[in-house]
């Protein structure tokens, strides 16, 4: 039995490539939560990180980087900067930790795991030393000079050094915040964005965390590809295991179809990490659906349903409408007379505004109304024969086939995705956060399979 547990094949700046077992197990288990959304090469991500430090910088700004533990993570993100640093000619800009361990972290905990890390960072003696943090006080005195600051305890509540850190400079928008894109427990997101350190979290103080947002992924952190080839090197002669959040992620499966593997998928991750389910998923996205360029963008959830919104553009701001909940709502109505080619009766009277399917809909969840009266004439819509064409098209264009697909007579369910035709071409969609980029690829097959089949009624 081999047991992968968030494993890098390519390695990273400081990890070591993973070294499997050449005798093919019978099980291998996977686990597949460390899927992240990950497109662009390493070189591109650290290039991206060190341009928004150096941006920070340059306006005399600040950079946070909690830290959940002496780790991966951490290494990997000081190497980065300690090499930048010397290229760059940036000695004059301190590097704090707010506690010792991340002080003589090289000295303590190097040694100890020698083999998960290369031979050049182990043996390097790095130019640009890491400082311990004196006093908070030095991040708010007039004459503060910009730093980059490494806080212990990622947690955004409780008495750790984050909260006094965020506290003390979050409220500035020149600051800089870095994260991992890790979201699973015991992580530096789930720690922060699930307030792990504090039952309560004042209203008060997360309305002032104003400074931005910068994501980046561990060294040890996986996307789809790797899971793949990763299980295409084990190769089990039996079963292959995989457990976590996305276990059961349609597109991971049809990628591991070409393997012939006999591949298990766990429903339920708390058989392994025995933790209570929240009520609320709570994601960090880098963007939206839809959106003109990458947005970084912050979310929190309480218990309440209310969501925190946070850019660049914008800052921290609460959503107060009862409306702005993590379930979301949306009506489209087939344009007679538009792409369809069949003449409307009657003119718009004005012209309306389309509503984008994405931030727009996060922020207001009414339906859209259409100017266009029904002709005399018009023809309604055949429910159960568009229904049959969306089940057929989610087939054929994203894998889902039809015993995953709840069926009714007048609507139809896709993981949270919930899609409902009405007979006079309208078609209302209900989804839940986590299940967006699905909504928004099932918005776009249902549009094309209403105009068809209205087209087809009208001929």
């Amino acid at each position: 039995v081999s047991f992968v547990d968030g494993v890098n094949l390519h390695g990273s700046r400081i990890l070591r490539r993973a070294e499997l077992p050449c005798r093919p197990p019978h099980v291998a288990i996977i686990n597949s939560a460390y899927v992240v959304e990950v497109s662009e090469t390493r070189t591109v991500l650290e290039r991206e990180l060190c341009k928004e430090v150096r941006d920070t910088l340059a306006t005399n700004g600040k950079v946070i980087i909690p830290v959940y533990g002496v780790g991966a993570f951490f290494h990997d993100l000081l190497a980065l900067l300690q090499d930048y640093w010397v290229s760059m000619h940036l000695q004059h800009v301190p590097i704090y930790a707010t506690s010792d361990s991340l002080v003589h972290a090289a000295s303590s905990f190097l040694p100890l795991c020698a083999d998960s890390y290369t031979a050049a960072f182990v043996g390097r003696s790095p130019s640009v030393p890491i400082l311990k943090l004196p006093d908070l006080k030095l991040l708010v005195e007039p004459t503060s000079r910009p730093m980059v600051i490494f806080t212990a305890g990622a947690s955004i509540g409780g008495s750790g050094d984050t909260h006094r850190v965020l506290r003390a400079i979050g409220h500035h928008p020149d600051n800089l915040l870095v994260l991992s894109e890790f979201r699973t427990p015991g992580t530096i997101n789930h720690a922060f964005l699930n307030n792990v350190a504090c039952a309560d979290l004042p209203k008060s103080f997360v309305d002032s965390i104003a400074c931005r947002l910068h994501t980046f992924p561990c060294g040890d952190e996986v996307d789809a590809r790797e899971v793949v080839e990763l299980a295409r090197q084990c190769r089990p002669s039996s079963s292959l295991v995989l457990r976590g959040a996305d276990a059961s992620d349609p597109f991971l499966l049809d990628a591991l179809r070409p393997l012939h593997l006999p591949v298990t998928a766990l429903q339920v991750d708390d058989v392994w990490t025995q933790l209570v389910p929240r009520d609320l998923n709570v994601r960090l996205r880098v963007n939206l659906a839809f959106q003109g360029g990458v947005v970084p963008t912050l979310m929190l959830a309480e218990t309440r349903k209310t969501l925190y919104f946070n850019n660049e553009l914008s800052g921290m701001r609460r959503l107060k409408k009862k409306k702005h909940t993590l379930a979301f709502g949306h009506t489209w109505k087939y344009p007679k007379g538009g792409s369809g080619g069949v003449s409307c009766s009657k003119a718009h009277k004005r012209p309306g505004k389309r509503t984008p399917f994405g931030l727009s809909m996060l922020l207001s969840n009414e339906a859209s109304e259409s100017d266009d009266e029904l002709a005399a004439d018009d023809v309604d819509a055949n429910v159960v024969g568009v229904l049959d064409a969306v089940v057929s098209a989610l087939h054929q264009w994203l894998g889902w086939a039809p015993d995953q697909i709840e069926r009714q007579p007048t609507w139809l369910r896709v993981a949270s995705v919930e899609v409902s035709v009405t007979p006079d071409w309208s078609i209302t969609m209900n989804w839940s956060f986590e299940d967006e980029e699905l909504a928004s690829r099932v918005f776009g097959l249902c549009q094309r399979v209403v105009e068809t089949q209205y087209r087809d009624a009208h001929q």
